[in-house]
């Protein structure tokens, strides 16, 4: 295959990115780009991107980099490629962990192409190929005047955040939530963030206008977004501004005041 299996970081829906959307074995997913949640490897050395020519990649930008146990740092993480080996060919995929891939139609239709390239029936270049332009990876960009800090928010749109469309947007350099009449909800709506925080310090700028507003904050105890994660609120009224509330039970872990920090298993 020519590389060494590092790991598998992702166990979750990633971004992929299709680097050759005219090559014949990315017909499938019809020169686009995609999202699609499987247990994904990590390639190491002796892997080299000028060896093969790669098909597919894991696309930071849209992926949840906050996992634990990535080796690579250079942000190249191949998914899919094919070279040749003598008079031999070769097509390396490590897609197929989970049951649901193989009822779709994409990647059976990929698992096929690869299959006919590889026994000869069906013909594609496999030279090396330079690698893409590197996209902007959101939340990687130092905050100015603020040391150690990275902005999750680059001012002009809400790349690396994943919400309802009809909710959320940008508006005059803000990430803006509103409702209307046509666009009403029930119960809480919420903009993620694409990856896992950890370690989380937050120097956050929020506005309500008619009622109450939050950002959910890490469980101690993991680190980790989930049910019974904590929020930072603030409301028109005033009155439940600056709380850190426990979403179990509601209870207050901290009131309105200058700064606090906390650890796993702190109590207020």
């Amino acid at each position: 295959m020519g590389a060494s299996f590092l790991g598998h970081p992702w166990n979750e829906e990633i971004g992929v990115r299709v680097e050759e959307p005219d090559h014949p074995l990315t017909a499938a997913f019809g020169g686009a780009d995609f999202r699609l949640a499987d247990e994904i490897y990590e390639y190491g050395d002796p892997w080299r991107r000028d060896h093969v020519r790669v098909l597919l990649s894991l696309d930071p930008a849209r992926t949840n980099m906050g996992v634990p146990w990535i080796h690579r740092n250079d942000g190249d993480f191949a998914l899919a490629w094919v070279t040749t080996r003598g008079q031999g060919r070769l097509f390396v995929t490590s897609f197929g962990h989970r049951t649901e891939l193989f009822w779709d139609p994409r990647v059976l239709q990929f698992y096929l192409d690869g299959v006919q390239f590889a026994t000869g029936d069906l013909d594609a270049p496999t030279e090396p190929r330079p690698a893409p332009a590197r996209r902007p990876v959101p939340g990687t960009e130092p905050v100015a005047g603020l040391p150690g800090f990275v902005s999750l928010f680059n001012g002009r749109d809400l790349a690396g955040w994943e919400g309802d469309p009809r909710i959320w947007s940008v508006q005059e350099g803000a990430i803006t939530g509103q409702t209307t009449e046509s666009t009403r909800v029930t119960e809480n709506t919420f903009l993620t963030w694409k990856d896992e925080l950890r370690g989380l310090r937050v120097a956050p700028a929020l506005q309500a206008r008619g009622w109450q507003l939050g950002h959910l904050l890490p469980r101690p105890q993991t680190g980790q977004l989930q049910p019974g994660s904590r929020s930072a609120d603030r409301d028109a009224g005033g009155h439940l501004g600056g709380r850190a509330v426990d979403r179990s039970d509601h209870g207050i872990h901290a009131a309105r005041g200058p700064g606090r920090t906390g650890r796993a298993g702190d109590h207020p």
